[in-house]
């Protein structure tokens, strides 16, 4: 009769509370495991991820010993792959190589036994991958049959490995068979199975609905004559050469797309059916770097770092360790979990990064310094200011705007909130995508027309790209923009923004000066806007001219000249401190909801700081504001 594989996935994302990675032990991994040892006709294939596995030695090390035990057996294969489950192609070639011979060395370690074959996050394939996976050590990796229809193959060529290529580096490549996989996960009965040829199940292990249910079906399977193999025992088989496009499983390509392409995608699926698969594509993981401008952020971040770390004469373990956490596929698009929704997710990324960077520069004495460059590979060059305690991160063609804000002692990435992107059936709110946007209102303009989308910035600072320029201790960002008024009045407005770094005392000066280019009055509203991250609304406290404030509902304050929060994710507080011109302080909390998800996640809250603008003919004004951040 037919041989049988099954790839059982571990996994709990890096940044996700202890007590999410206890309930998945509870309910799925000790239960699952129990399964495998009562039944020693069926052999199995196990992958835990990287915070899984740091998990487990943590908390419960007699479960990996129980695991070492069957592998030492030959009753379980244990594979290996991205140390901290990235998705390969979105890193630099270094740290692909790194993720990948670690994770190899880690399975020795914990296990006892050599890892050959390689588990991909999401599935996702570049051919390019066979030289990192070869030369790491591996030997086959496993890809959807959406890999294999899309090159071509026939049916009969889908349920056995093929051996693919890139340059010299050979690799095979066995397929997952869908309706298989399915059948283990509980959604339906085992399928007819034919008996040539090896059917391959992978089956993400939280996905499993009843443990009991998985062993009637492994048990049946047993019953009617197949057989549970371990494809380590496959490796000298024939093997068909086949080169596979790049790929990944189905559902990624299609939430890869914009959401108005995902309608008429599924609109096309179900009109030509069974006949879309393999024909059918969505788009690549990349495509999310442009769906979701945090994940955007993120990468761009992750990218500068490992640089850091590359370029680091003897750079300490713990660098590597970090960038490698940070690097996890979850923060990067929705996951089924919610992913780059999850604020504790992105947060601990961003974290991870930090801690990177600390571990490899000098932080026992004061330096600042400025530079240009283009980090998420755009073609534009970024601004970046980095010294012992702050790092600023400023896309000047983006409106000028602030994209990140590190207090390195704490780890904390203080901007890193993320507004609600387009999705389908889930409009996005209008809100600022990143922070020290710039608008200017008609005077009528309040809280509530801001956050139901009525107000209409009459000048487009925040579509303008702004000229740059950098200086010993700070950047100024400048542009000009002509609007007319809603009375029909053309103005012409120039504006300069300065932030200036004072980083010995953790405090930065911000100073907006808008000088009226024409030779009419105008009258109106300047506003720029600041987005805080947080985890949870319980990890907020506000304040402002010494009286708390709610953290949930919007809120303006009139004339305010001092605005505070504290953050009890860790010992920081922020405080913006207004000068001679009180401000108009407008909040908003800030949530986000996956595709998947009933409930939106708290992201942290918005505060645009709002001025009266009244300008002569070629006259001009100046805001200021300061940022001061405590901690301890």
């Amino acid at each position: 009769m037919a041989r049988l594989a099954l790839i059982l996935h571990h996994h709990q994302p890096y940044g996700a509370p202890s007590s999410t990675y206890a309930a998945a032990y509870e309910s799925t991994y000790r239960p699952i495991l129990e399964v495998i040892e009562r039944t020693p006709q069926v052999h199995v294939l196990l992958h835990y991820s990287g915070s899984l596995l740091d998990w487990l030695e943590a908390h419960h090390p007699e479960f990996l010993e129980r695991v070492a035990q069957l592998a030492a057996q030959n009753r379980v294969e244990v594979l290996g792959g991205a140390l901290y489950e990235a998705v390969l192609p979105l890193l630099p070639e270094r740290d692909v190589e790194g993720q990948l011979e670690d994770m190899a060395e880690r399975v020795e370690e914990v296990f006892g036994v050599e890892a050959l074959g390689a588990w991909l996050p999401e599935r996702v394939w570049e051919p390019c991958l066979a030289r990192a996976l070869t030369a790491a050590g591996y030997r086959y990796t496993l890809l959807d049959e959406l890999a294999f229809t899309a090159a071509g193959l026939p049916p009969q060529a889908r349920v056995a490995p093929v051996i693919t290529g890139h340059d010299t580096h050979l690799l095979r490549v066995y397929p997952i068979t869908q309706a298989l996989s399915a059948a283990l996960c509980g959604s339906t009965s085992l399928p007819e199975l034919p008996p040539e040829g090896l059917w391959v199940a992978a089956v993400p292990a939280e996905s499993v609905r009843c443990i009991q249910r998985l062993e009637r079906t492994l048990r049946e399977a047993l019953d009617s004559g197949h057989t549970w193999v371990l494809l380590r025992e496959t490796l000298h088989a024939p093997a068909v050469r086949a080169y596979l496009p790049a790929a990944a499983h189905l559902e990624l390509e299609r939430q890869a797309l914009p959401p108005e392409t995902q309608a008429r995608w599924l609109q096309c699926r179900e009109l030509l059916g069974e006949a879309a698969t393999g024909v059918m594509r969505g788009a690549p993981f990349h495509n999310f770097l442009s769906r979701y401008p945090q994940a955007l952020d993120l990468w761009a971040k992750m990218r500068y770092v490992s640089e850091k770390v590359e370029e680091t004469k003897r750079p300490p373990e713990e660098a590597y360790r970090a960038l490698y956490r940070a690097q996890a596929a979850d923060a990067f698009w929705p996951a089924a979990s919610g992913g780059v929704y999850r604020p504790e997710i992105r947060i601990a990324a961003w974290r991870a990064l930090i801690e990177a960077e600390n571990a490899c520069e000098p932080r026992k004495y004061a330096w600042l310094e400025i530079e240009q460059e283009d980090i998420d590979q755009d073609g534009e060059a970024e601004i970046i200011a980095e010294s012992h305690t702050l790092n600023l991160y400023f896309r000047p063609r983006d409106g000028g705007s602030l994209f990140a804000l590190d207090v390195r002692e704490v780890a904390w990435p203080l901007l890193a909130a993320m507004v609600q992107p387009p999705e389908p059936q889930i409009p996005a709110p209008g809100l600022p995508t990143r922070s020290l946007f710039d608008f200017v209102w008609p005077d009528t303009t309040d809280l509530e027309a801001f956050l139901s989308g009525d107000s209409t910035s009459l000048a487009g600072f925040h579509e303008t790209a702004f000229q740059a320029a950098k200086y010993r201790d700070r950047i100024t960002l400048s542009a000009e923009c002509t609007f007319q008024t809603p009375e029909g009045t053309p103005v012409q407005l120039g504006l300069r923004k300065t932030v200036r770094v004072l980083h010995r005392d953790e405090t930065i000066a911000f100073e907006w000066r808008l000088a009226n280019l024409c030779a009419l009055e105008f009258h109106g509203l300047y506003a720029t806007n600041l987005h805080f991250a947080a985890p949870t609304p319980a990890t907020v406290a506000l304040e402002v001219d010494g009286a708390a404030r709610p953290v949930e509902t919007p809120w303006v304050a009139h004339d305010a000249t001092r605005a505070c929060w504290r953050n009890a994710a860790v010992p920081l507080e922020a405080c913006l401190e207004f000068g001679s011109r009180p401000a108009a302080l407008w909040h908003y909390p800030i949530q986000a909801r996956a595709p998947q998800q009933k409930a939106a996640w708290f992201q942290g809250f918005g505060w645009m700081l709002v001025f009266p603008l009244s300008l002569s003919a070629n006259r001009s004004r100046r805001f200021r504001v300061t940022l001061r951040l405590r901690h301890g």
